[in-house]
């Protein structure tokens, strides 16, 4: 509801902010995950996100690529939530690690794909 709010009071070009409190437990929940990663695409700066914390906790906030380094993985939204294949984890790992690059890379991949090799 949270993103809704801000995504609303940007096309308004309101001044105001929407604060979130979320809980410790909640927070683990899937559409929390994805309300945040939406508001991350959406660039939502009028959002503020306050955690409320039972035990003690750290909170690490980062902002990062999914897939980053791999080329045919970087931004591609088939790869979330889905682990490679072997094969694909080792042309991955060999991107990764500067023995291909990513034109190479990408040729395997697409030949694994296809079937080939």
């Amino acid at each position: 509801m949270a993103v809704g709010m801000a995504v609303a009071g940007r096309l308004d070009g309101a001044s105001w902010r929407v604060y979130c409190m979320l809980g410790d437990g909640e927070s683990q929940a899937g559409q929390i995950w994805e309300a945040g990663m939406l508001a991350g695409k959406h660039g939502l700066s009028n959002l503020t996100a306050i955690l409320e914390v039972k035990d003690r906790a750290t909170m690490i906030v980062s902002h990062t690529i999914k897939g980053k380094g791999v080329s045919w993985m970087e931004l591609n939204a088939d790869w979330h939530g889905k682990a490679p294949t072997e094969e694909q984890g080792q042309i991955a790992i060999a991107e990764l690690s500067g023995e291909i690059d990513a034109e190479e890379s990408r040729r395997r991949f697409e030949a694994l794909s296809k079937g080939g090799s």
